[in-house]
Parts: C-alpha cells; sequence; structure tokens
C-alpha cells in the first residue's frame, strides 16, 4: 500500500532527509521510503511513482512530504515513531555530540577561520558567504541555485578583498593539500588546477595520480564563473595563486563550455602566466598560443604530466542502436556530448547533477536514487547505457552498491524486448578513497559493466560496441 503524508513549515537539509529515507527502509515490512522537500521536482517524481497528486496540492518547497510504500497498513505506526525519533529536537541537533551553531554569527564559534564551506539551500547561501568574506575568510560555496547576481557580488567583494569566492555549485577543491567537497585523495605533487567544473577537477586529478604524479592545489571557481556575467574573475585570479606558489611547476584549466570571449581573455592571461600550462574547455576549440590545448580531460592529465595524448578521436562513422548516457558529473557527461557528436552519433543525455535536479534534494553523488531510476528507465528504449562513478570524500560511501541494482534492472527491461544492453561506466577515483577503488569496480563488473578509469575511454567504448 501507499501512504503520502506532510509535516508543513519545516524545513531540513536534503542529506539529513535522504539519511532518514534509509533508516526508515530499514523498518520492517517498510518497501520504500522517500523524505524530501515538497519541491515541484520532487512532487512531479512522486506522481510519476503512483502517488496521488490530490494529497499534495497544498504542499510547497518549504514542506515535508513523506512517501511509504507499505507491506501492510500494520507497518505504519512503527514507520511513524521511526520517523518521529529521527526528525526529533535531540536527534537534529546532534553533530558527533556537540550542538551545531546556527550560523558564522553563533556565540560558540570563538576564532575566525582562514576558510569558511557554506552547504545551506542556495537562497540563504549568499548570507553566510557574506559572513565569511566580513570575517577575513575565504568561501567555499558547496550550494547551489545561487542567484547570479548573488554570485557576482560576493566574487567582486571577494576580489577587492584578495579572498577566493570558490562557487556557487562548487563541488570541488584542495587547498594546502586538504580536500573539500567531492574531492578525491591523490598525492600531493607540483601540478596546479583551476576548474569550474568539480567532476572535470576529480578527473584530472585522479588520472595525474594515475600516471604517477600529484597535485599541489586545486581551485574550484563554481560551473558559472567562465559564463559572460561573471567574467571568469575567480578563474584569473586563481590562476595569479598558482602562479605565485613555488610548489607548482605547472597550471591545467579545466571547465565546461565557457563564454568564447571570457574564455579568450582567461587563456590569454594563463599564457602570460609563466609557468607551463593545460587547458581542457569542453565545448570549445579555442587555441592560445603558449596554452597546450587538450581534447578530452584524459588528454589534459597526459600533458600536464608530459606524456603525448592519446590518438586524436576520429569523426564520422557509422553506427547502430541507440546510446543513453546518464552521469552524476557535468563535466564528465559534457565530455561524453562531445566526443559522440564528432564521431556523429546520436545519443540523450542527463546530467542528473543540473539545478532543476538538486532543488531539495540532494547532488546525485550523495543521493543517487533519482539518477538510479533514470538509469532502470533506460532499459525500455536504449541498448547502450553510459554512466559515471565518481568517488570522494563525500560521495556516497558505496555509489556502485547503488548503481548495481539499477544496471540490472535496466539490463531486465531491455531483455523483455529480446535486446542485451550493453552498459559502460567511467569510475572515477584512486586506491586511496574511502569507497574502496576496486571493490567498486568488482561490483559494476559482476553485473556485467565494462569499466574504465577515463570518462573519455569509457565513451569511446560505448561508442565503439556501436560501430557497424
Amino acid at each position: 500500500m501507499k501512504h503520502l503524508e506532510t509535516i508543513q513549515g519545516r524545513y531540513y537539509d536534503s542529506i539529513k532527509l535522504m539519511r532518514i529515507s534509509e533508516s526508515l527502509q530499514k523498518v520492517p515490512g517498510v518497501e520504500s521510503a522517500a523524505v524530501m522537500m515538497g519541491t515541484p521536482m520532487n512532487l512531479s517524481l512522486l506522481r510519476e511513482q503512483g502517488f496521488d497528486s490530490r494529497e499534495t496540492a497544498e504542499v510547497g518547497p518549504d514542506d515535508v512530504v513523506v512517501a511509504l510504500e507499505l507491506a501492510s497498513t500494520e507497518t505504519l505506526p512503527d514507520a511513524r515513531a521511526t520517523l518521529n525519533d529521527l526528525l526529533s529536537p535531540a536527534e537534529t541537533a546532534k553533530d558527533n555530540g556537540q550542538a551545531k551553531p546556527a550560523s558564522l554569527r553563533s556565540p560558540r564559534i570563538r576564532e575566525s577561520p582562514r576558510l569558511v564551506m557554506v552547504a545551506v539551500p542556495g537562497r540563504y547561501a549568499a548570507i553566510e558567504a557574506w559572513d565569511a568574506l566580513d570575517r577575513g575568510a575565504h568561501a567555499f560555496l558547496f550550494s547551489d541555485n545561487v542567484p547570479i547576481d548573488d554570485e557576482i557580488a560576493l566574487k567582486t567583494a571577494g576580489i577587492d578583498r584578495d579572498l577566493l569566492v570558490m562557487g556557487p555549485d562548487c563541488g570541488t577543491a584542495i587547498l594546502n593539500g586538504v580536500g573539500l567537497g567531492f574531492a578525491n585523495r591523490v598525492r600531493p605533487g607540483t601540478t596546479g588546477l583551476v576548474g569550474g567544473s568539480g567532476t572535470g577537477l576529480q578527473q584530472v586529478s585522479c588520472l595525474v595520480d594515475e600516471l604517477g604524479g600529484g597535485v599541489s592545489e586545486a581551485v574550484g571557481t563554481g560551473s558559472r564563473d567562465l559564463s559572460e556575467a561573471i567574467g571568469g574573475v575567480m578563474t584569473l585570479a586563481a590562476i595569479d595563486m598558482l602562479a605565485r606558489d613555488p610548489e607548482v611547476e605547472r597550471i591545467g584549466l579545466v571547465s565546461k563550455a565557457p563564454h568564447e570571449p571570457t574564455a579568450r581573455r582567461v587563456l590569454e592571461h594563463l599564457a602570460r602566466c609563466g609557468k607551463p600550462s593545460v587547458a581542457c574547455l569542453l565545448g570549445s576549440d579555442i587555441a592560445q598560443e603558449g596554452v597546450a590545448q587538450a581534447f578530452t580531460l584524459e588528454d589534459a592529465a597526459r600533458l600536464l604530466q608530459g606524456l603525448a595524448v592519446q590518438e586524436p578521436v576520429p569523426e564520422g562513422g557509422r553506427y547502430r542502436g541507440r546510446l543513453r548516457g546518464i552521469y552524476c558529473g557535468g563535466s564528465l557527461c559534457a565530455e561524453s556530448a562531445r566526443i559522440a557528436a564528432r564521431l556523429g552519433v546520436p545519443a540523450e543525455w542527463t546530467d542528473a547533477g543540473e539545478d532543476r535536479y538538486t532543488v531539495g534534494r540532494a547532488h546525485p553523488m550523495i543521493d543517487p536514487r533519482l539518477r538510479s531510476s533514470m538509469v532502470e528507465q533506460a532499459g525500455d528504449a536504449y541498448d547502450v547505457l553510459l554512466c559515471d562513478v565518481v568517488l570522494g570524500y563525500l560521495a556516497h560511501p558505496d555509489p556502485a552498491g547503488a548503481l548495481v541494482p539499477a544496471i540490472r534492472e535496466a539490463s531486465h527491461r531491455a531483455a523483455s524486448r529480446r535486446t542485451q544492453l550493453k552498459a559502460f561506466v567511467a569510475l572515477i577515483g584512486t586506491d586511496q578513497d574511502p569507497q574502496e577503488l576496486s571493490d567498486q569496480r568488482a561490483q559494476l563488473e559482476d553485473a556485467g559493466a565494462e569499466v574504465f578509469s577515463s570518462n573519455a575511454q569509457a565513451a569511446l567504448a560505448a561508442i565503439q560496441s556501436m560501430a557497424s
């Protein structure tokens, strides 16, 4: 039976709600549980799962929605009791046994931090970021869905105060050897990275590690920094910071499709930085004398290590079948789409980490349920599936384990229409990551997926499987 109820006027962050959902699913008789904020996207997902839309007619984005599928009505009291315990004030205040400060202005925060990580709903993120700048601290805005006017004002103030404003929507950074956000555990070294794309930084840093190198610093700037509105101001500041750093011998720049005039200005600045540099601007073919150009993220890592790049991706070809790419990482999705476009392969691409999918819910690298649902549905119509599994500090503790049932279900659906689904996965991580790279690979391979440490190689293999 399906059961739906709402808790009006109470906000909880999406990571907490995901953990509550997981706890509820362990209650005997609870077949599935989803506890989420009542955003339009979440309500739409519930309708797709068969819940009565009339029950959510008055629900708003600041209301909690509890959707349960139960073996019987007898299960409901136990589920409700568990939910009440998990939402109790005493439980929500816990933070390793200490009460959480409500904001940076809390009297519990006695010392001024050098860096503040902001991970609150987008409409509140700028408030905390301003408090960080006022305290003389760099700001790392993990939050997404932040108004662009706030980003412009914060970055302008950061430049004036010689402070970094990384983000919003900044998933990754490594500063003084400390990983922030989704950063991976890579060995220290002499490579400095700047990236408007979190998973792009992760892929390059992991491949540099795999190739025997190391990373000194990796500065995330947020996905909009190279847009026309922002003008690359934080990218320019990060390049200058790395150029002054004596530990950095070479600089790599990574970004999704940039605003062309902004990209040209940034590349010219990079060429004048005084250190060997490499740029991988996914979705752009701008060339700049003095800056090595990389078509793929793997090429960027190889060039940064002084190695030859792989053979160029050929153009054109004849392919059969339907390709579906479903990603957690926007940069990885953009890279695969770029490769497929050059080869003339039609495909459907989804970046499940886009802002429209993360309003009121955690990023799919933390909460993979929405992406897993998309993967399952791919088996209804597609022949080749291409996905990513990204490890790192804040990522799901077992992302492969969360994806494997979806791959199996997609394969089952494909088999029901007499098609064998071919699955390819880019596994981004290192041997030192908390999720255990070898275990993640083994789970994916056991489910029949072909696994690659390079997203570009995964995309090429998926496309090659379609060659006629």
